[in-house]
């Protein structure tokens, strides 16, 4: 038995494969706009969910959850993430 896909099916497929990319730790270092060896310290922290197949990747749609949760936080001690403080306005 063959599995048929129509036009829906197959934008539907492409839909959830867009969200559910793997990324590698290569363009989430891209995407972050930092160092290998700081994603890999995210991932060791637990901070950043990850899956080991083979290498580490990471779901698209757990870096952006990451990316909303730690937004306006100071993470250069991950195992102290600190709110940053706004300024008054003057």
């Amino acid at each position: 038995m063959t599995d048929i896909f129509t036009s829906d099916d197959v934008k539907e497929i492409i839909k959830m494969a867009k969200y559910d990319e793997l990324l590698t730790v290569q363009e989430v270092m891209v995407i972050l706009k930092t160092s290998k060896n700081r994603v890999y310290s995210l991932l060791k922290s637990g901070i950043l969910p990850f899956l080991k197949l083979g290498d580490c990747k990471v779901r698209r749609m757990d870096l952006e959850k990451f990316m909303e949760k730690y937004s306006g936080y100071d993470l250069s001690d991950l195992e102290n993430p600190k709110k940053i403080a706004r300024r008054a306005a003057s």
